[in-house]
């Protein structure tokens, strides 16, 4: 089933992770730049709707996908079928009960947000929900040449749309939310044009049975992956209600700029999660976890402390002067970013052993201490009192985290985190097959 190699499929994945960062990076700087922190913070809040929308109506359908062809080889025909009446179900309730939401309640909240740039960024629901279905279905299957390259059609788009709506016509932040609209409604075309060529959608039937076990196994990552979303979050929204959208301007660009180095971890996590279910299901004890999560936290720290250097002449110049107070909160949120990659590596191998219950229980604990920092320091540090909450969650997230692996794994509790004389083998190995792919090409 696995094309390419486990440590080919991890490089693939980081090039298209970094490439993704700098495109990205390029549309930070164009929309702080051109709109400044007040629009900037309203345009983050108003992109915050649809994507919390498609975290939570999400019903863990992308990890239940891809933990149920590996584990019981289930169709991946039969998987997509079943996967597109949730997405046409999902959607229209979604829809329904958000513009509710939109039209009574959230011009009581952001008042100093347009109601209309919520009503434009609706659209973006149900779009990026099907495209998450849909890349489940590669991550499942370990296409990541074809997963890779859909990925990275969203952000070139975007940063296009961006210096046409933004720069050309200076349509502010409507602009910004149409760019997001139109390249991830092209985003979805192609994804679908990939998938129906690795599944038959009109010959297989969508599976009631699978639905109920995909939803048994998907809920428990489902309410994982809310709270981490409402943990990387809360501190965006809750700034945009205490204090107002400029603040939450600047403290976006910290949030943003430091989550860049989630890069690694993210990519090592795509790949692992497959990787790990089918080693587990075999009964055979998965030892690159560990190896992968001090390669993480090492490469982290190392872009953090370079991210530390570099920062105060970077937002400078990147975004200008009136970004400057943004500098402090990203000092504050590089540990926690740092704990957060790790604890992101194994939480899915925690997953793919059978047991997401117990990455919930350690989010809730997280989010919770996360809510309570945030409702106590920003009305008194404003936003570096959001990230110190932000970073301090992240501190007990990973600590937690890591206790638990070393129960169910028997292993000692530092052992993610400590390297040993045979760390350097995994990145031996991945230089050979690369050298091995050039000289084969």
């Amino acid at each position: 089933m696995m094309r390419g190699g486990f440590q080919l499929n991890i490089l693939g994945t980081v090039t298209q992770q970094v490439v993704s960062l700098l495109i990205n990076l390029l549309s930070m700087v164009l929309i702080a730049r051109l709109l400044g922190p007040q629009c900037n913070g309203e345009y983050a809040l108003a992109l915050f709707f649809p994507m919390f929308l498609t975290n939570i109506l999400s019903l863990g359908i992308p990890s239940a996908n891809i933990y149920y062809i590996n584990k019981d080889k289930e169709n991946p025909s039969v998987v997509f079928k079943t996967t597109a009446y949730v997405w046409l179900y999902v959607s229209i309730f979604g829809l329904i009960v958000s513009s509710v939401i939109i039209y009574f309640i959230f011009e009581k909240i952001f008042p100093e947000v347009e109601k209309i740039y919520f009503w434009l960024s609706l659209v973006i629901f149900p779009v990026s929900l099907l495209n998450g279905f849909i890349l489940s279905i590669f991550q499942a299957l370990q296409r990541f040449s074809v997963y890779n390259s859909v990925l990275l059609i969203q952000p070139i788009l975007n940063l296009l749309l961006l210096v046409v709506f933004l720069y050309m016509v200076n349509q502010g932040v409507r602009g910004a939310i149409l760019s997001w609209i139109i390249s991830y409604t092209i985003t979805v075309v192609v994804s679908l044009y990939y998938i129906l060529k690795e599944v038959s959608f009109k010959k297989e039937k969508a599976s009631i049975s699978y639905f109920y076990k995909a939803t048994k196994y998907g809920y428990k990552v489902h309410l994982c992956n809310i709270l981490a979303f409402i943990n990387e979050k809360v501190d965006t929204v809750l700034i945009g209600i205490l204090v107002g959208p400029a603040a939450t301007g600047l403290y976006v660009i910290a949030a943003q700029i430091t989550q860049r180095l989630w890069v690694l971890s993210t990519a090592c996590s795509t790949v692992l999660f497959p990787k790990a279910v089918e080693s587990h299901q075999k009964n055979t004890k998965f030892t690159l976890t560990p190896v992968i999560s001090r390669w993480v936290m090492l490469l982290t720290i190392v872009g953090a402390v370079g991210v530390y250097f570099l920062a105060d002449i970077a937002i400078s110049i990147l975004f200008g002067e009136e970004y400057k107070k943004a500098v402090l909160s990203i000092y504050i949120l590089l540990p926690g970013i740092v704990c957060g990659a790790v604890s992101r590596v194994l939480a899915n191998d925690i997953s793919a052993q059978g047991y997401p219950e117990l990455n919930l229980y350690n989010d809730v604990f997280a989010v919770l201490i996360n809510l309570i920092c945030n409702i106590l320091l920003i009305p008194i540090y404003g936003i570096d009192g959001a990230a110190a909450a932000t970073s301090i969650s992240y501190f007990f997230n990973v600590s937690v985290r890591l206790y638990i692996y070393s129960k169910l794994t028997k292993v000692n509790i530092l052992e993610p985190v400590c390297f040993s004389s045979n760390d350097f083998d995994f990145i031996k190995t991945l230089i050979n097959k690369i050298m091995y792919r050039v000289r084969k090409n």
